[in-house]
């Protein structure tokens, strides 16, 4: 590909944005556990990044969905498995 194949059509501008402009982003996040949900609401605040979640389960919830131990409660410290953002819904 030469240089002229970058030029648009109505000027010698070899592109039609700057170097350091974002770009859109698409992301596909693999399950709704702890990890998708966290990564959900960080992205969230991000400006040209969409994302798509795929899940195998009817809801979120990951390995607290699929596994439950009748008369067994929290194996670790509850803490490491909260979300300080809890009841938060991001805006869109």
């Amino acid at each position: 590909m030469s240089t002229k194949d970058w030029k648009t059509p109505d000027s010698d501008i070899l592109a039609d944005h700057y170097v350091n402009e974002p770009k859109p982003i698409r992301v596909v996040v693999l399950g709704a556990g702890i990890a998708g949900i966290a990564f959900t609401y960080l992205v969230a605040s991000l400006e040209n990044v969409s994302f798509t979640i795929y899940e195998k389960n009817p809801d979120a919830g990951g390995t607290w969905l699929e596994c439950t131990y009748p008369g067994v409660s929290c194996d670790v410290p509850a803490h490491c498995y909260s979300f300080t953002w809890a009841g938060y819904v991001p805006p869109g």
